[in-house]
This record gives structure tokens, sequence and C-alpha cells, in this order.
């Protein structure tokens, strides 16, 4: 009897550690994170906003800023799944979340999608009305290209 709540108690603490840790671990990987980001240094921030999602997928700051990071690293359909998926929990979770989820939709060819959110960016004030003229030609552009 004494020797299993020894063995219990054993276990309680080690449990109690280890999830310290892992919180340590994940405020360790924010910061190194953040870091990254805040230098612009998009491709060598990613790892650390994506190991933070596999420990707490509902960490919409790290799902943000994977996407972000995505586009960065051309990998243009993540990034607009993350972003996607931000937009759906929390469509004013950082004023330029329109910016770059417009962004993700104009580099996937969804151009009638990037058009519709920018144009709710530059009625925000966000956006200048050139930079939409000229997201407007693009399209065109671009089809005129491929003939």
């Amino acid at each position: 009897m004494k020797i299993s709540s020894i063995f219990f108690s054993v276990s309680l603490l080690c449990l109690f550690f280890s999830m310290r840790s892992q919180a340590q671990n994940t405020k360790v990987l924010k910061r190194q994170g953040e870091k990254c980001y805040r230098k612009e240094q998009y491709r060598n921030a990613y790892p650390f906003f994506d190991q933070i999602l596999k420990t707490d997928t509902a960490n919409l700051n790290a799902l943000y800023k994977r996407g972000v990071c995505n586009l960065h690293r051309f990998s243009k359909d993540q990034a607009l799944k993350d972003l996607q998926h931000v937009y759906a929990i929390d469509s004013t979770y950082n004023k330029y979340l329109y910016f770059w989820l417009g962004r993700a939709n104009h580099l996937n060819y969804n151009f009638e999608k990037a058009m519709h959110v920018y144009l709710s960016e530059y009625l925000t004030g966000f956006l200048q009305l050139d930079f939409l003229y000229e997201l407007y030609l693009l399209p065109r552009h671009s089809y005129s290209t491929f003939q």
C-alpha cells in the first residue's frame, strides 16, 4: 500500500513538472519565433510557430504568424489555409489580417476573392486606391500573357 502511494505521488510530481516544462518550452519557442518575425526573418520564424501549433492547436497568434511565414516560404496553399482559419475564428484578430488574406488569395490566383478582401481592406482605410487599380489590372495582364 505504501509503495503504491509513493509511486502515485512520484507520478503526479513528474506529470506536474513535465507540464510546467512544456509551458516554459512554449514560451521559449514563442519568444524566439517573435524575435525572428519582428526582424522579418519569416523563414527562420516558421519552425518556431509550427512547433507551438503542434502542442497548442488553438493558439491563434501562432496560426496567424505561421500563415504569414508560409507566404514568404512560398507555401501559398498552406498560408491560405492558415489565414482562412484565423479569419473564420476571429475576423478582427489583427489589423493586417485582411491584407495577408488578400495576398494569399492573390498568390493562389484567386483574383476575385483577393479583390473582395482587398476592397474590404480599402474600406477600412489601410489600402490606397491606386493599389486596388493595379490589382484590378493584374488578372487581365496575366490572362493576356498566356494567350
